[in-house]
């Protein structure tokens, strides 16, 4: 989560400036990852996940991983789709 609000706010920060409101951010976070806002969602249903797999059992493990899987396409394959 504080990966997630680190990005935000660093995002923030370079839009206040009038001067770089047209440009693209390449600073911080952004200079490593293209989104490191979805890279900390990611991160974070991961380890919820991994904080609860001790207490499944049988068929619930595979949905940890499923979450975990499905939340890593919606980041990277929903990321280029249009909002209405």
């Amino acid at each position: 989560f504080g990966l997630e609000c680190l990005a935000d706010r660093q995002k923030a920060v370079f839009r206040d400036d009038p001067k770089q409101r047209t440009e693209f951010i390449s600073t911080g976070l952004w200079a490593h990852c293209r989104h490191p806002n979805y890279f900390g969602e990611w991160l974070l249903w991961c380890g919820v996940s991994l904080f609860a797999w001790p207490t499944l059992e049988g068929y619930e493990e595979p949905f940890a991983v499923i979450g975990c899987v499905i939340v890593a396409f919606i980041v990277l394959r929903g990321v280029n789709v249009y909002m209405l």
